[in-house]
């Protein structure tokens, strides 16, 4: 979900980004663990490329931290020059040892559903 906000459309979730910039250390955590390291991949890149803009923007006004409000703008700013081609989304899917157990309840209640030749309580 967070690959899909802030890959997607940054600028318009400038307060998650900023958020998860507070809470970085977290992603660095699942960055390094196997089964997460492709999925945090984009976030920590992301959130690498916003920090850098953040320190380069305090160095500019010799601030040692920006306020809340000039990260922010910080981030609306450079998710501007934010390339989405350099990004790929990865879903994986796992299949389920009893897939039946979903998949058969829910295609007869499609066919039942949109069929006239059943009565549900007759099946």
């Amino acid at each position: 979900i967070y690959n899909c906000c802030l890959i997607n459309n940054v600028k318009k979730n400038k307060q998650l980004c900023y958020c998860l910039l507070l809470e970085k250390e977290v992603f660095l955590k699942f960055s390094n663990h196997g089964q997460f390291k492709d999925a945090t991949k984009n976030v920590v890149v992301v959130l690498n490329y916003f920090e850098g803009l953040i320190n380069e923007e305090a160095e500019r006004k010799e601030e040692k931290n920006l306020t809340p409000e000039g990260i922010l703008d910080v981030i609306e700013n450079g998710s501007m020059a934010l390339k989405q081609k350099e990004f790929l989304l990865l879903f994986t899917y796992t299949e389920e040892e009893n897939w039946q157990h979903f998949f058969m309840p829910f295609v007869w209640s499609l066919v039942l559903s949109k069929t006239a030749m059943w009565k549900k309580e007759d099946v």
